[in-house]
């Protein structure tokens, strides 16, 4: 086991996010390739912007400050996906100043957990997107889907704030919901360490 920044990591999780990316890089060549041989070139050029903007956003989630963390959420949200549950990561911060420690992986696995849950649910759970940002003296994590119907999505909320007050007394959320899409936010203060 390998220790980054107080998590532990062992060398198969990141084997494991390496060969993931692999896989999914090689299988988007494969779909480019038999389009291209196939005189559709409208479905290749659609695969490479698709392609192009998968990598950069997961792209995204391997520059945070904390490697281990990085490689928590890539697998975690790659095994949401083997469960039904489309998970987009992304991010515009390194969250450098967030100490991400066992209590706070706990919340994230618990948040990844309710997206699996309600996701498998529906006939066709769409996509689930997790961004996290800061904004001043707060990172903010927000959760966005127009897929899942506003009941479940209220129900999936109530569990993540529930997770969310458990981790500190110094998280707080926001609905941000509209008429389609369902989204909030969990905003984190910088400078509090969970732990």
């Amino acid at each position: 086991m390998l220790d980054f920044d107080n998590l532990e990591i062992s060398a198969g999780e990141i084997v494991e996010v390496l060969r993931l990316q692999k896989h999914d890089f090689l299988n988007y060549l494969q779909l480019i390739s038999g389009n291209l041989q196939l005189g559709n070139l409208e479905k290749a050029l659609e695969y490479v912007k698709t392609a192009s903007r998968d990598i950069e956003l997961s792209g995204t989630i391997m520059r945070l400050a904390h490697p281990a963390l990085s490689i928590k959420l890539l697998l975690r949200a790659h095994n949401a996906y083997k469960s039904g549950a489309n998970i987009i990561l992304s991010t515009s911060t390194d969250l450098e100043l967030l100490s991400p420690d066992r209590k706070l992986m706990q919340f994230f696995d618990q948040v990844f957990s309710s997206i699996e849950q309600v996701c498998a649910h529906r006939r066709e759970p769409g996509n689930v997107q997790v961004e996290f940002s800061e904004t001043g003296e707060n990172y903010c994590m927000t959760i966005t889907s127009a897929h899942l119907g506003e009941d479940v999505f209220n129900h999936f909320a109530a569990k993540v704030e529930q997770a969310a007050a458990e981790l500190n007394n110094q998280t707080f959320f926001q609905d941000l919901s509209e008429q389609k899409v369902q989204r909030f936010r969990m905003y984190f203060l910088k400078s509090t360490r969970s732990g």
